[in-house]
């Protein structure tokens, strides 16, 4: 409960600060997706656009029975968010926010309930995450923690441009911090156990029913793949395979019976991220045009994924001189663990490679990862007056978080 609590105070102080960031300037060449929402003179945060689809779906579920409601591939997160509004309007529904908020508020007198329910919901999803990474960085410890060492790498999951832009509104991007976080947990606590039939098809069918929730849980199913090919010399070649395709099977269960519900409605399922944003179906329509096109589209999108690492560079330059730097002193890390790493961020890496989509803000999903590797980098060899550093590093971070000008969306 301690640990909760502190963690739950890291996340609002960082959290709460963005309120402070400069207002959007309303220049007419300056565009992003959403409405600001002045809280007084020095005050305020931006209601990502997306919010107007999110309220509407939890504030009517039966639309995601409806043919090509955006929202139709993640029906659990529109559930959750609809209960969390419907438990929340009997205190918050009769607030009206129009005259300050404006915009998206001012459509729905019930505005606030439903929007009140997804900020918690994001709180918990991140929240959970912060209690993930400690997690980890007590099993890469093994051993007594320090724990200003770890609560310092964690403060960057709380603070940074992607809580900054989407923590306050409707939206699912808090996700990014949780599930790659989620499956390190979950390898890493599992990579010395040899799991039962019932824990590998339970796992696949709970993974399975969270790619309802947010679209890169769909990685779970390489993870658990990953974790029975850990021990495939325990078991004979058509035994592993049967355990691998009844994952599986079990794993997509969850999507084909939601399919399949819709199908009962006359509704065909609609993916708006491979429809819309052509998210992975672009490597068959290149295909379908021709090779050429297909390894032309390939180098463009790998391009412009490189890119976007330029935003989280400064993270993957302190993995890498940090580790390069603990090789050198003789750091040894607990057997498994490093193949862990590797697999998980090389899994995300490609993943968002070849998503073929491309904004900013998911390229940050491999920093909880990055993190992950320093906390073992520091946890387990110790440099001089690194507590100093990585607060000094951690505060400059969060003033420059704050104090910069976007993202807005």
């Amino acid at each position: 409960m301690q640990k909760l609590l502190l963690l739950t105070g890291l996340l609002l102080l960082a959290c709460g600060s963005f309120f402070f960031s400069p207002a959007p300037t309303g220049q007419a060449d300056e565009e992003y997706w959403g409405t600001y929402a002045q809280v007084n003179s020095r005050m305020g945060f931006v209601i990502n656009g997306d919010t107007r689809e999110y309220i509407a779906a939890a504030r009517e579920p039966a639309r995601l029975l409806q043919e090509k409601e955006v929202r139709q591939s993640r029906p659990l997160y529109i559930l959750l968010g609809s209960g969390l509004g419907y438990a929340l309007q009997p205190v918050l529904g009769s607030i009206n926010v129009a005259d300050t908020w404006g915009g998206i508020a001012a459509e729905s007198p019930d505005f606030l309930g439903f929007y009140a329910g997804y900020v918690l919901l994001n709180f918990v999803v991140l929240l959970a995450s912060l209690y993930l990474f400690v997690r980890i960085g007590e099993l890469l410890a093994e051993g007594p923690t320090d724990k200003i060492v770890l609560y310092g790498l964690g403060w960057f999951l709380v603070s940074n441009p992607i809580t900054k832009a989407f923590f306050w509104t409707a939206h699912q991007q808090m996700f990014a911090f949780f599930t790659p976080l989620l499956y390190l947990y979950g390898l890493l606590r599992y990579r010395t156990v040899v799991l039962s039939w019932r824990q590998s098809l339970g796992w696949a069918l709970g993974l399975g029913a969270l790619a309802l929730v947010y679209g890169n849980f769909v990685l779970g199913l390489p993870c658990l793949l990953y974790q029975l090919l850990t021990y495939r010399a325990r078991y004979s070649t058509p035994v592993l395979l049967g355990r691998m395709l009844a994952a599986t099977a079990c794993f997509v269960l969850p999507t084909f019976a939601w399919i399949g519900l819709l199908k009962l409605y006359g509704v065909t399922y609609y993916n708006q991220e491979a429809v819309r944003f052509h998210q992975f179906t672009w490597m068959l329509d290149a295909w379908r045009e021709s090779p050429g096109t297909f390894f032309s589209t390939l180098s463009t999108n790998l391009l412009t994924f490189w890119t976007n690492l330029g935003t989280i560079q400064g993270f993957l330059l302190a993995a890498l001189l940090l580790g390069g730097l603990q090789r050198w002193r003789g750091l040894k890390a607990p057997a498994g663990v490093w193949p862990v790493l590797g697999f998980v961020f090389l899994l995300f890496f490609a993943f968002y490679a070849l998503i073929g989509y491309y904004p900013e803000r998911l390229t940050f999903t491999l920093v909880p990862i990055l993190l992950c590797v320093l906390a073992l980098l520091l946890l387990r060899r110790p440099l001089p007056y690194q507590r100093l550093l990585v607060l000094l590093a951690a505060l400059s971070w969060h003033w420059y978080v704050v104090s910069s000008y976007g993202p807005f969306s």
